[in-house]
C-alpha cells in the first residue's frame, strides 16, 4: 500500500484509482489498524475527485480514527462534516497548504493538485455554510412563531439580534 502512492500520485490519471482500491474492505481495515497516515491521501483524492458516496464512507472512517490520527486535511473534513465548525475549517484549510508543500506525494512543481484541492474544499465549506445558515433561520422562524410577537415584535427582535430589517 505504501509503495502504491508512487504510482497513484505520479500520474494525474491514476489518482482516482486510489479511492477505488483503498475503500475495499481489506485495504480499509489495514489503513485503520496500521497505516492511518494514508487517510491523508484518500481524503485529498476524495475532495479533488468527488464521486458517488465516497465522502460519506471517508467520514465514517475519519470518525472511527478520530482519536488516533490527526492531520490538517483530516481535521478540515472533521470541522465541516462532523463538528460543523466552519471557522475552524477555514483555519485548517490554510494549514493544508503547508501539508501540500511538505508532502512529496502531494506536491510536484507542475501539478495542479493543491489548487484543485483548495478550490473544491472551499466549495464544500461554502455549500455547508449555506445549508446550515438556512437551517438556523428555519429554527429561528419556528422559535419566533411560538412567541406570538406579531410582525413588529419579530422584526424588532431580528433587527436587534442580526442587524437588519
Amino acid at each position: 500500500m505504501h509503495y502504491s502512492l508512487f504510482i497513484f500520485f505520479s500520474h494525474e490519471d491514476s489518482r482516482e484509482d486510489i479511492v477505488n482500491i483503498y475503500f475495499q474492505d481489506r485495504y480499509l481495515n489495514a489503513i485503520e489498524k496500521n497505516a492511518q497516515y494514508l487517510l491523508r491521501y484518500v481524503a485529498t483524492t476524495v475532495i479533488v475527485y468527488p464521486m458517488g458516496n465516497n465522502m460519506l464512507r471517508l467520514i465514517k472512517v475519519i470518525r472511527k480514527e478520530e482519536f488516533t490520527y490527526k492531520n490538517p486535511i483530516i481535521e478540515f473534513l472533521e470541522c465541516v462534516y462532523v463538528t460543523f465548525d466552519f471557522d475552524g475549517a477555514l483555519r485548517k484549510l490554510q494549514e493544508c497548504k503547508d501539508v501540500f508543500m511538505n508532502d512529496p506525494f502531494l506536491w510536484t512543481p507542475n501539478s495542479t493538485l493543491m489548487e484543485q484541492f483548495l478550490e473544491n474544499a472551499s466549495h464544500i465549506t461554502e455549500r455547508y455554510c449555506h445549508i446550515h445558515q438556512y437551517r438556523y433561520f428555519f429554527y429561528l422562524k419556528i422559535y419566533l412563531d411560538q412567541l406570538n410577537w406579531g410582525f413588529y415584535g419579530k422584526s424588532h427582535f431580528l433587527h436587534s439580534v442580526l442587524g437588519f430589517f
